[in-house]
């Protein structure tokens, strides 16, 4: 047996490096997502809808950095993805969700119902960008198909034709 390879050591330095620098208290990066997380929690008056959303996606990139980021901050991603006014941040989110999926499988498993919420979007674009991330995603293996898929099967009847 060689152990593992080169690569395979190289890859997972990386991984550590990544971890720590995003989760270690007083680095930039740390202080960066606590900035991120504070323009997302702010109120309507205090920061514009555009703002938030494109913090809670800076947020979502930290979150592929770093397990506990990933743990720490889903609930709050959750959040935004079901209740952001923007139909484009909530396809975003979903867009971010596939990665989020593919970085960190077994923190996402435990949120997967929660993934199927935006095939039942208002929005067209956010409906069909769920149904192409969430059957991407089904095809790799990477979620369960589970009770939910009745929802994904009822959006063949969708007055949009895409």
């Amino acid at each position: 047996m060689a152990g593992i390879s080169e690569d395979e050591r190289v890859l997972e330095r990386a991984h550590r490096m990544c971890e720590l620098a995003v989760s270690r208290k007083g680095s930039f990066l740390h202080r960066l997502s606590k900035f991120l997380v504070a323009v997302v929690k702010s109120k309507k008056s205090t920061c514009s809808e555009v703002l938030r959303s494109a913090a809670i996606l800076a947020l979502s990139k930290f979150m592929l950095l770093s397990m506990k980021t990933c743990l720490r901050y889903m609930p709050l991603f959750l959040d935004c993805f079901k209740n952001s006014p923007s139909s484009e941040c909530r396809s975003n989110l979903m867009v971010a969700v596939g990665d989020l999926c593919f970085r960190f499988p077994n923190v996402i498993e435990k949120y997967s119902e929660d993934l199927y919420h935006g095939i039942n979007d208002k929005d067209d674009y956010v409906r069909q960008t769920c149904i192409i991330v969430m059957s991407y995603l089904m095809l790799n293996d990477m979620v369960k198909v589970r009770g939910t898929i009745a929802d994904l099967a009822q959006c063949t009847i969708d007055s949009n034709v895409n």
